[in-house]
């Protein structure tokens, strides 16, 4: 039996009260069922999964981790705005919450036209855990430009289909160390994306 590292009292009484008492315990669930808990947000589930990954465990669901791919077919100024869209290209691919908190604003917005509007990171891991894991990423085009940035490219996904997509970034001031407070993204699937976020 493997003690929960320190996560604070609400977490700490949600859990206890799902009868979660340990690692192991907590390895029979989903992080998106965790997350759904009242008092367990998206800090709350880095800490716990640092922890399972040091004894070897993982949410249920959650496969162990595999590199995704990225490759980047043109040549860019790093900045540090470009770092933060690469980023969070890859960290939602990944389901990373730890980088993801560290690169948006607490009032982020993630949109697709048309079709979905997320506020928060707690709500955009919780409807991108049930997508088809992305095992490569191939970047065509980034661009900033002030407090507004844009990445296009494609993700390779398990099942081998492709995702041609485009994400728009606004930052939150022209500054560096600026964090991300909406991403607009466009994409080409063979489904509709209504019934891949179970919108229909």
């Amino acid at each position: 039996m493997t003690n929960l590292p320190k996560i604070g009292q609400p977490a700490s009484r949600a859990l206890q009260r799902e009868d979660i008492t340990c690692l192991e315990d907590v390895a029979h669930f989903s992080k998106a069922y965790l997350l759904s808990l009242h008092g367990v947000g998206p800090k709350t589930i880095a800490l716990i999964e640092a922890s399972l990954h040091k004894y070897n465990l993982h949410f249920n669901g959650v496969r162990p981790t595999q590199p995704i791919s990225l490759t980047i077919q043109q040549t860019y100024t790093h900045t540090a705005k470009t770092q933060k869209m690469f980023d969070f290209v890859v960290a939602t691919a990944s389901l990373d919450i730890d980088v993801l908190c560290r690169i948006v604003t607490d009032h982020f917005i993630w949109k697709i036209p048309g079709t979905i509007e997320i506020h928060g990171v707690q709500i955009l891991l919780q409807q991108l855990s049930s997508q088809p894991k992305v095992t490569g990423i191939d970047i065509t085009s980034i661009l900033t430009d002030g407090n507004l940035g844009s990445l296009q490219g494609m993700q390779t996904l398990e099942n081998d289909a492709q995702v041609y997509f485009a994400t728009f970034f606004e930052f939150d001031n022209d500054s560096d160390n600026a964090n991300i407070t909406q991403a607009t993204t466009y994409e080409h699937v063979t489904e509709s994306l209504a019934s891949q976020f179970n919108l229909t």
